[in-house]
């Protein structure tokens, strides 16, 4: 493992700020080699999205937040979200997508079902890094193109300081939408300190453009609960409990133009309906230890569990020929139901160490660790019941 950057934003369209000078303050990033470094000074292209750059675009999703990015491009179904992402060319699964430090599934596509990778809430988020180039050498071989780094805000940043949860979402245009805060009030150095937020929103409308009558009516909602915990226990050592769970929901009644066969000629299908979910939990705790001054210069260690899940259930109307009827046109009405999911599950945890020393004149930290983790995928199916 590595270091990280201090990085100063690039101008990226509509979305970036202007450079800052030497004297400036300077944004941290953590992307390209795990501890603070300078970003001209890193090894790679990083871009750092802090929270001023995501409320100047509310509303706004991944893909409207990285459309200016150079060499990457990003692909958005209508009913899963952001599904997949190309930097320089590799996509699928060689770019890799984390929040917090905790690798999000990729994408699975197995027609008729399909998932996108959509589980973060940008409203919650106070940062995202983009990394564009090989990443692998940190991340393993899902960062080989390169990566999304997600943050949620620490707890300082949760309370502001001044004893009242600051707001961790910006409000979405043509969107109907609540943020509840709760207090942080203050307390001894040593006892926990907890803060977080709640986000929801509701959205209805059409998910195409053009010819109205090829435009699917959708309705859905949102909701995301981030919480944390911290717990100080001397000036140099803290302990973090952190619980993060968002449940999506899309229904979308295709238009009947939609269902025509695309090689021509009548369709059996007369409605389709689709309701697809999006659900993601995760807890993580951490520890971290900061001696700047000493030659054992920092400790972070982190284990965490996370459950993602896709499921879909489809509502299917169709005509079909009668019995006994064989070359009749299909007249009798018949529904379908089916039910699909997709399960992803890790288990993982992490562990970096910083230690400084010198040889001569020269100084040096060396940053080293270990990240471990188990993965279990499953896609049960409940298949099509006729009715």
């Amino acid at each position: 493992m590595a270091s990280a950057a201090i990085a100063q934003p690039e101008t990226v369209g509509q979305l970036q700020t202007t450079p800052t000078q030497l004297g400036d303050d300077l944004q941290i990033t953590v992307t390209t080699t795990r501890t603070p470094r300078q970003l001209l000074e890193a090894p790679g292209t990083v871009t750092v999205f802090d929270r001023e750059n995501l409320e100047r675009n509310p509303g706004a999703s991944l893909r409207d937040i990285l459309r200016y990015e150079p060499g990457l491009s990003v692909q958005q179904g209508p009913r899963a979200g952001i599904r997949n992402i190309n930097i320089r060319g590799l996509d699928d699964a060689r770019v890799l997508l984390q929040v917090d430090g905790i690798r999000l599934p990729n994408e699975f596509n197995l027609p008729p079902f399909g998932t996108g990778r959509d589980f973060v809430d940008l409203g919650t988020l106070r940062r995202v890094e983009v990394l564009r180039g090989p990443g692998s050498s940190l991340y393993g071989s899902d960062a080989l193109g390169g990566g999304g780094h997600l943050q949620h805000p620490g707890a300082q940043r949760l309370s502001g300081g001044s004893g009242q949860l600051r707001p961790v979402g910006c409000w979405r245009q043509q969107r109907r939408q609540q943020l509840h805060q709760c207090p942080h009030r203050g307390r001894p150095r040593r006892s926990p300190g907890i803060c977080g937020a709640v986000r929801s929103s509701r959205f209805s409308g059409t998910n195409r453009l053009g010819d109205p009558q090829f435009r699917d009516r959708q309705a859905g909602s949102s909701n995301s609960y981030f919480g944390k915990l911290v717990y100080r226990l001397d000036e140099q050592q803290t302990l973090k409990l952190t619980a993060d769970i968002l449940n999506r929901a899309t229904n979308t009644f295709f238009a009947p133009p939609n269902l025509q066969p695309e090689t021509g000629g009548v369709t059996t299908v007369t409605s389709l309906f689709s309701g697809l979910s999006a659900n993601r939990s995760r807890v993580s705790l951490d520890y971290d230890f900061n001696n700047p001054e000493g030659a054992f210069r920092a400790i972070r260690a982190q284990i965490y569990y996370q459950d993602t899940q896709t499921p879909e259930t489809t509502l299917e109307e169709r005509r079909i020929a009668p019995d006994g009827s064989r070359g009749h046109p299909p007249s009798q009405v018949a529904r379908r139901d089916g039910f699909n999911n997709f399960l992803d599950r890790i288990v993982g945890g992490s562990l970096q160490l910083s230690n400084a020393f010198t040889t001569g004149e020269l100084n040096h930290i060396l940053t080293y660790g270990v990240d471990l983790s188990t993965q279990r995928n499953e896609r049960p199916a409940g298949g099509c019941k006729p009715t």
